[in-house]
C-alpha cells in the first residue's frame, strides 16, 4: 500500500533490522496524533461557541478530532513510511502470537489456494457477522 515506490522514493531494499516495523510506528504515531488532535479540536471548539460551550459538545469536538487526526496520521504513515513498504512488511512486521482486537488475519498464501482463501474468506464474514459492523 506505500506509496513510495511508485512516486519513484524506494529502490526496494530492506531496511535495517533494527527499525520499528509499520504496525508499531503506526501505532505510536496515531495514539500522539490522536492527543494533538482531541486538543486542537478542543480549542477550535471553544472558539467557535464562544461562552454557549457545553461539556458534551467540547467532547464531542474532542473525540472528533482524535479520530480525524490519529486516522489521518496512521494513513499517511502508511503511504509514505519507509517501514511499510511491502518488502519490509513481509519481512519484519510480524504479529509475535498477540491477537489485536481487530486484526483480521490474511495471509498471502491464502490466494494462491481456493481452499484456504474459502475459509478465511468464512472467518472474515464470521467476524463481522460478530462484531455487527
Amino acid at each position: 500500500m506505500a506509496l513510495r515506490r511508485l512516486c519513484g522514493f524506494s529502490d526496494g531494499e530492506l531496511m535495517r533490522s533494527d527499525c520499528k516495523p509499520c504496525s508499531r510506528l503506526m501505532r505510536q504515531t496515531a495514539g500522539i496524533f490522536s492527543v494533538g488532535g482531541a486538543f486542537g479540536f478542543w480549542i477550535l471548539c471553544r472558539l467557535h461557541y464562544g461562552p454557549r460551550i457545553t461539556n458534551p459538545r467540547s467532547l464531542r469536538w474532542a473525540a472528533c478530532g482524535a479520530i480525524a487526526w490519529s486516522s489521518a496520521s496512521a494513513l499517511l504513515v502508511r503511504l509514505f513510511s519507509p517501514e511499510c513498504e511491502p518488502q519490509n512488511i513481509a519481512a519484519y512486521d510480524k504479529n509475535r502470537g498477540k491477537a489485536e482486537p481487530f486484526a483480521i488475519p490474511l495471509r498471502k498464501e491464502a490466494v494462491l489456494q481456493g481452499r484456504e482463501t474459502m475459509r478465511e474468506a468464512l472467518n472474515v464474514l464470521r467476524l463481522i457477522r460478530t462484531l455487527g459492523v
